[in-house]
């Protein structure tokens, strides 16, 4: 065990006691953890539709490495899923990069600082929830080797200045996320695991004398029916990323906008909710920043690589910024929190990038529905329509819809922006800027002088961008056992999660491959400690 890191608070794991289970995983109940209720289902379900000993409430990457777990570990498993014929969630269309850090010492030292356990606050995520995580992270190569998960090393930690940094190494999928589920997917079918899709869970069945979950009630195909879960339910159901009365109240600016699975509606929030769950973390996403448009049907977030340098970024006013480029694609949404006091709103929120017929025309890179930069390999562009699938798109077909507007002067894109967009803002801001693209110098912004290229051929161009991208990360407070907590922090029996709801993630994205790395780590925890529940009936 490591000393105290420069006179910082100490970070050991000294006085969590933990139970060493065979094989890949660490983390299960003893003893009155694992102690029978014995519901008596007083006020609960008097009828079944269906049971099994686990109920894995989302089939996404925490939903199916929990139904693996589960399953071997001895339970019975069902899984329900919202979409209506295949799984995945974000997980399979993201890159596929998950956390192994090479350590537990230097992990729980990254991620502590990253949680802000060195500030004056204190860490936003408990040090045992760090400790259980960055224990069963480190394993999650061993886990996807026996998986047969094919990968390649990749360590880019989001903070190198972190105590532990080092330490904090990733692995990446070969084929992304979709190779990830994929193969995850076929040890499930190959499991007889049964998966029910068209099927969101709607409610937690409670028992009212003793607080314990017994089951869940589940929309299937439109029949509402309800499934005994004799052991416990397991929720991940991922974010609220499409929920926009959510994002609304939870999140620290708005509009944020995202391009991932399009079921992630809060679904698990309102569940716990009405359980008496306490929540966290609601105020957390991972993104940077997205274009989208108001006319898009799709209402997802877009991402795109400009060909050329002859752009800028500008506010709703038309004021010249831009994006710092260290925060990336995962805390870059932190720059938009800019608030004016004036006109009581986020003063970025949209921003707008600004090019000119000389980009237009030499346009090579493409707006997809995710992740242009990895077209064909992830995004909402390599999913069927009915699952929200969304074609790429060039620029030049935007503006033929209206969603880029078009103006042949300066002033008359300002018009076709419309909203607070100010015409003498957006002219001095090109026109400064192509001054400075004459001197070879930035002195606003500081934009490398070989990437100063000029905006003076028109027409002119304007694309709407909002913060957001990748996924929120609010959702139930839940413990190092993945139990989910009520406000006095004590666990709901027989209730866990994994995953993105409810994510261990505090105050930012510290950890590159997190998102994967989590639903790995807490995926096989939840499975686990449900399995080792005693069934109360």
């Amino acid at each position: 065990m490591k000393g105290n890191r420069g006179g910082k608070k100490d970070i050991s794991r000294r006085g969590f006691i933990r139970t060493a289970a065979v094989g890949v995983g660490a983390t299960v109940l003893t003893g009155l953890d694992a102690k029978d209720s014995s519901a008596k289902s007083t006020g609960a379900a008097d009828k079944w539709d269906k049971e099994a000993d686990v109920v894995v409430v989302g089939y996404g990457g925490a939903g199916v490495v929990t139904a693996i777990t589960a399953h071997d570990a001895g339970a019975r498993v069902i899984v329900l899923e919202k979409a209506p014929f295949r799984g995945g969630g974000s997980t399979s269309i993201c890159m596929g990069v998950c956390a192994s850090p090479s350590n537990v010492d230097d992990a729980v030292a990254y991620f502590w600082e990253g949680c802000g356990g060195n500030d004056a606050g204190g860490s936003v995520t408990p040090k045992d929830v760090i400790v259980a995580w960055a224990e069963e992270a480190c394993k999650n190569r061993e886990w996807w080797d026996k998986m047969g998960i094919k990968h390649h090393d990749t360590n880019m930690p989001e903070f190198k200045n972190f105590p532990g940094a080092s330490s904090m190494t990733a692995i990446g999928a070969t084929g992304m996320g979709q190779e990830f589920f994929k193969i995850l997917d076929k040890h499930v079918k190959d499991r007889g695991i049964e998966v029910m899709f068209d099927s969101p869970g709607t409610e937690l069945i409670q028992d009212p004398s003793n607080k314990q979950i017994l089951g869940v009630k589940v929309n299937s195909g439109g029949v509402e029916k309800k499934i005994k879960a004799r052991r416990g339910v397991v929720l991940c159901t991922g974010g609220f990323d499409f929920n926009e009365d959510m994002k609304k109240d939870y999140l620290k600016c708005y509009p944020m906008k995202f391009y991932g699975w399009k079921y992630n509606t809060g679904d698990g929030v309102k569940m716990v909710q009405k359980v008496g769950a306490d929540l966290w973390h609601m105020d957390m996403c991972a993104g940077g920043s997205c274009f989208w448009f108001p006319e898009d049907p799709a209402n997802v977030g877009r991402q795109l690589n400009p060909s050329t340098n002859n752009y800028i970024w500008v506010d709703k006013f038309g004021r010249r910024w831009e994006p710092d480029p260290m925060y990336g694609p995962h805390k870059g949404w932190v720059t938009f929190l800019r608030f004016s006091l004036v006109d009581a709103g986020f003063t970025r929120i949209p921003t707008y990038q600004i090019f000119d017929e000389t980009a237009r025309t030499s346009e090579t890179e493409m707006f997809s529905g995710g992740q242009s930069w990895m077209a064909g390999l992830s995004g909402r562009e390599i999913l069927p329509a009915e699952l929200g699938g969304t074609p790429q798109m060039s620029r030049t077909e935007m503006i033929e819809k209206g969603w880029i507007k078009k103006g042949d002067t300066l002033e008359a894109l300002a018009a076709a922006i419309g909203g607070k967009m100010d015409a003498a803002h957006l002219k001095a801001s090109v026109e400064n800027y192509n001054k400075y693209c004459t001197e070879g110098k930035d002195p606003e912004f500081g934009r490398e002088a070989r990437t100063l290229k000029p905006l003076n051929n028109p027409p002119y161009y304007a694309a709407s961008m909002y913060p957001g991208m990748v996924c929120t990360h609010g959702g139930a407070r839940r413990n190092g056992k993945a139990q989910i907590l009520d406000p006095d922090k004590k666990p709901i029996p027989r209730l866990y999660s994994a995953g993105t709801f409810g994510s261990v993630m505090g105050r930012i994205y510290a950890v590159y491959g997190g998102n994967v790395g989590e639903c790995c780590a807490f995926g096989r925890i939840a499975g686990r400690n449900v399995a080792a529940e005693k069934p109360w009936a």
